[in-house]
């Protein structure tokens, strides 16, 4: 219905996609399977009320209460990437300004790395975030100083998750979880001087040991609930 980064509205990708393969299709956000994924697969198996961050081209958030998927009164929970963080902010893709997104996310580390004159070392790579995390692991200080500054504005994110919603856990995956060991001890950090106290003494964050394959296993699963809801399966 509404994809902002990809700049994708009112696309029946449902249609498209069955008119293309002979199988049955299921469609859902991304964020949503990644959160499935990690329920079913990953370091969310013991948690009932768990939040992951799919921390990417953008930030979207699945949520799963009492051990069930949240998508709210529409389907479309979860767009905690547009949140609001700075008043007069940087104009976001979705229209509005000050996105978490537009300072949290790996398009914004990307963006900042440019505008600091960070370069690959490989003049055939483009810049990614595996560049960058060599760089600070080589001690690269700019490089470091930066993953900081990701880390900070991923806590004040999380601060706000964290004291609406009183997870008991929350995951960070996709693309920024190669990044773990520079962005853990920021967002820590922010969490412990802003979050309220009862909210985050319970609380667990994780990097995801998935990495970028929680929505996959997570879609996987949606495709399987979904071939044994619609099918009367008998077994002999």
């Amino acid at each position: 219905m509404f994809a902002p980064n990809l700049k994708w509205e009112n696309i029946d990708l449902k249609s498209m996609i069955a008119n293309e393969f002979p199988f049955p299709v299921a469609i859902d956000n991304e964020a949503n399977s990644g959160a499935l994924g990690e329920k079913l697969f990953g370091v969310g198996k013991d948690a009932s009320n768990l939040i992951y961050v799919s921390a990417g081209i953008g930030i979207g958030t699945g949520i799963i209460i009492d051990n069930e998927l949240y998508k709210g009164s529409s389907g479309f929970s979860g767009e905690m990437g547009h949140l609001t963080i700075e008043v007069n902010g940087k104009k976001c893709s979705c229209g509005n300004r000050g996105c978490w997104e537009m300072y949290a996310s790996e398009n914004a580390l990307l963006e900042q790395a440019k505008s600091l004159s960070i370069h690959s070392d490989r003049a055939d790579k483009p810049l990614d975030i595996e560049s960058l995390v060599k760089m600070a692991d080589d001690g690269h200080v700019e490089v470091i100083h930066l993953f900081n500054t990701i880390g900070e504005y991923l806590g004040i994110g999380l601060t706000n998750i964290i004291n609406t919603l009183n997870p008991e856990l929350i995951i960070i995956g996709n693309r920024l979880s190669a990044a773990k060991n520079w962005l853990i001890n920021p967002i820590r950090r922010v969490i412990e001087n802003r979050a309220l106290p009862f909210h985050r003494k319970q609380l667990r964050i994780e990097f995801s040991g998935l990495n970028i394959y929680s929505c996959a296993l997570g879609a996987s699963s949606i495709a399987v609930s979904h071939f044994f809801s619609e099918n009367n399966i008998t077994v002999e």
